[in-house]
């Protein structure tokens, strides 16, 4: 998995809130692949709202469950080749990480940001609502990679 980014690091701006620092240690976490530190951040009974027509797409509940979930965004066996944080705000208990996918799959190329929108409380994150800035190019690549699994 390549990572781009170290010239332009989008925690620096983040405010020093726990939203704020949670959100950094989630993008760390997103763009290493890391899926413990990942976890260790998600209360027990988080949900995770995934949009769109694919696999992935629907409500996923309990921490082990959207871990698993966002695994196949992140994990070593995605088809991801470049996973970007590519802006970082928080105000409050609210935190928006803007992530940048790009890679190849069954041989098509794709290229799209996602939002995660997370809630926080108590020092983890308590609610995850994903959004795509390209939904069908989303929902493609969540296809094809869950066919590339299969196999």
């Amino acid at each position: 998995m390549t990572v781009i980014g170290p010239e332009h690091d989008p925690r620096s701006d983040v405010p020093e809130t726990e939203a704020g620092k949670i959100a950094g240690i989630f993008a760390d976490a997103i763009e290493s692949g890391d899926l413990k530190e990942l976890s260790d951040l998600l209360a027990a009974e988080i949900v995770y709202l995934v949009p769109g027509r694919s696999e992935a797409a629907g409500l996923h509940c309990g921490r082990d469950t959207v871990t698993e979930a966002l695994a196949q965004e992140v994990g070593a066996d995605t088809v991801v080749s470049v996973v970007e944080v590519t802006e970082l705000l928080a105000a409050g208990n609210r935190a928006v990480v803007i992530v940048r996918f790009a890679g190849t799959v069954n041989g098509d190329s794709f290229d799209y940001e996602t939002v995660f929108h997370l809630r926080t409380l108590d020092g983890v994150v308590v609610a995850i609502t994903e959004y795509s800035g390209d939904q069908h190019s989303a929902d493609h690549v969540a296809r094809r990679a869950s066919m590339a699994r299969e196999s």
